[in-house]
């Protein structure tokens, strides 16, 4: 049932919008080697006038420069997910991260000829709450003792304090890919917006706790016949390791629907 009216195509205007001085995008030859839907590089550098997305699949930039609860994008053709390209951009002002998801917009519209709308429809989902909310945190999810608001502010204006080496994440982001999510300081709607594509439906945060959390949450994302680990499925990942869970529900959410994409056009 839909709940909302669609909207107007969405067009990027220049007119309107920054956008990138330089673009190259090119396909990836080793596309094959990198599972799931992440980038191998995904990043800005030099305060935003630099980005390098390196062995990615398209739907990346369209969740970044469109972000909607569970990041949902509906039809769209297969290459969309499984062709990984090579993009690098430049410009010349510092930019900030509103900025920064226009600037892949123009790039989308411009190279690949992305049209779409949003709607707004009922849909099954999972609620993220606390296994047992009437008992202390799992040890395992811990607040950070990082002020993330203040780094995340330092970021948006080129700043790019030092952080302590570790693997995984730097301070107040997340490595994600092959089930496997390293968190060093995200809240939980960052968490639930993750998992929703393991999980089968959108994920929304319901937990109720506020700030931002570390942890290491690893699950098989194969399905049971094909798993060749000793990892359980994230549902159990989830309760055992962090105690949380996806309690099944109904709600209406905003998502994106693709009316046109193409493959680039050659640099």
């Amino acid at each position: 049932m839909t709940l909302g009216l669609l909207q107007t195509t969405l067009v990027w205007s220049q007119a309107t919008q920054p956008a990138f001085d330089v673009v190259s995008v090119k396909l990836n030859p080793d596309g094959g080697r990198n599972l799931g839907n992440f980038p191998r590089q995904f990043r800005f550098l030099a305060g935003g006038r630099e980005f390098e997305m390196i062995e990615g699949a398209v739907i990346a930039l369209i969740r970044y420069a469109y972000p909607t609860p569970g990041n949902e994008i509906r039809d769209i053709p297969d290459w969309v997910l499984s062709e990984r390209y090579d993009v690098k951009a430049r410009t010349v002002e510092p930019t900030t991260t509103q900025q920064r998801r226009a600037m892949i917009g123009a790039l989308l519209a411009d190279r690949f000829n992305v049209r779409f709308h949003y709607e707004t429809i009922e849909q099954p989902v999972y609620r993220l709450v606390r296994a047992r909310a009437d008992r202390p945190l799992n040890p395992n999810l811990r607040k950070s003792s990082t002020d993330c608001s203040a780094l995340r502010a330092a970021r948006e204006r080129g700043e790019q304090p030092a952080s302590p080496p570790q693997p995984g994440a730097q301070l107040c982001s997340m490595g994600y890919g092959g089930g496997s999510l390293f968190a060093r300081g995200i809240p939980m709607a960052d968490l639930a917006a993750v998992i929703s594509a393991d999980a089968g439906r959108v994920v929304l945060d319901a937990t109720n706790l506020e700030g931002d959390f570390e942890f290491l949450l690893e699950w098989d994302p194969l399905p049971l016949a094909e798993r060749q680990t000793n990892r359980t499925s994230l549902f159990v990942a989830l309760e055992e390791q962090l105690g949380l869970r996806l309690q099944a529900d109904r709600a209406a959410v905003q998502i994106i629907r693709v009316d046109s994409i193409q493959r680039p056009s050659a640099d």
